[in-house]
């Protein structure tokens, strides 16, 4: 619970200081694509099942295979509104959250503009669990260079 609560600190830190930025430069984009897979906007719980769906081994992965990976295994990715998303400062509208976003990656959380270049994202398994994947690094349009990720791991969703 520390790692997350850590890394959502630094992650408003640099979202507050790539919305400084984006307001500064007018760097704000509209596009996004729309998911093909299923996906929630929420964590209620619809399923009584008590074991939590498994988490495959995606430590290392690119975020675009793991990601296949994690659906695989049935986590719904968990979307964010479009409004938060886009609007300046959000995830989509920069860097790798922007390259996700547009990926149709709906459940990237946040991305950091600077150092490690980490993204967060959240998945549900419909039974009241999220599963968390941060990556790291550098993710080119292209796949040239491609963000893996560094962690996985399931807590307890809030009600």
């Amino acid at each position: 619970m520390k790692k997350h609560i850590h890394f959502l600190g630094i992650f408003m830190v640099t979202l507050c200081i790539s919305f400084l930025f984006s307001c500064a430069t007018g760097e704000v984009s509209n596009d996004t694509d729309t998911p093909t897979e299923e996906v929630t906007t929420s964590t209620e719980i619809i399923s009584s099942g008590t074991e939590p769906l498994r988490v495959p081994d995606v430590k290392g992965k690119s975020y675009d295979e793991a990601r296949k990976m994690i659906i695989a295994d049935g986590w719904k990715p968990v979307a964010q509104e479009d409004e938060v998303a886009m609007a300046p400062g959000g995830v989509a509208t920069s860097g790798n959250g922007k390259i996700f976003w547009e990926r149709g990656y709906v459940e990237v959380d946040a991305c950091a503009g600077t150092g490690l270049g980490q993204c967060a994202f959240t998945f549900f398994d419909g039974g009241g669990m999220n599963l968390f994947v941060v990556t790291v690094g550098e993710q080119k349009e292209d796949n040239s260079e491609n963000a893996t990720v560094s962690e996985a791991y399931v807590e307890a969703a809030k009600k």
